[in-house]
């Protein structure tokens, strides 16, 4: 980890507009890797709002805000219906993942976890994705399956830090922390940004070869 954690609150000045532009844009990829659905990443249509929004994120970090940066960001919608979503995991070819949490009355928040041992869990999902492409096929114990498999892994770390999903709140975390939305509890469907930066360019950003394992 190079990166530490941030959590801001009232992030946005004007939140109720994102969730505006969120519920303009098409969602078509469902399923693909993440549960639920994201839209196309924002740069490829939205690029005002993405330069703009990556930049406000990283001036938590970098205050001049104009630190170049390369990233992918979408909105994720998750259905309610959509319940077996907290496998632990990381973002390894990202440097520093970022949530805005988009639900007015609140979401599900995301966990961070430890390792018990000082070896790498083998974190090979081999039900996750499908599930995620068709959450419908998953009744009975084909779902218990899911649900022991996901137990198993979680076995083997410690929780560090737990986030409540408050409205408008960022959460930024390094990418290689894992990590896991909390245990579905929505009684409406989960909406946040997320922001993904694989190259940040400041003078005082971390180099990739203090990273600690």
């Amino acid at each position: 980890m190079i990166y530490p954690n941030y959590i801001v609150d009232n992030f946005f000045d004007n939140p109720e507009e994102i969730v505006d532009l969120a519920n303009s844009i098409s969602f078509p990829h469902k399923g693909n890797n993440s549960p639920g659905a994201r839209t196309e990443p924002l740069h490829e249509e939205h690029m005002d709002f993405f330069n703009w929004s990556g930049r406000r994120i990283l001036s938590v970090i970098y205050p001049n805000g104009q630190t170049p940066f390369t990233a992918r960001a979408f909105f994720q919608k998750i259905p309610k219906t959509v319940g077996e979503v907290d496998f632990i995991h990381q973002d390894t070819d990202v440097k520093l993942t970022a949530i805005v949490y988009l639900n007015k009355k609140g979401c599900d928040g995301t966990s961070l976890f430890k390792p018990k041992t000082f070896l790498t869990p083998d974190s090979t999902d081999t039900k996750k994705y499908d599930y995620y492409s068709f959450p419908e096929k998953y009744k009975g114990d084909k779902l218990k399956e899911l649900q022991i498999e996901k137990e198993t892994l979680r076995a083997k770390f410690n929780e560090t830090v737990s986030v409540s999903g408050i409205y408008n709140r960022l959460f930024m975390f390094d990418g290689h922390q894992y990590h896991a939305q909390h245990l579905s509890t929505q009684k409406e469907e989960r909406l946040t940004y997320i922001v993904f930066f694989s190259r940040i360019e400041s003078w005082n950003a971390p180099l990739e070869g203090m990273r600690k394992i």
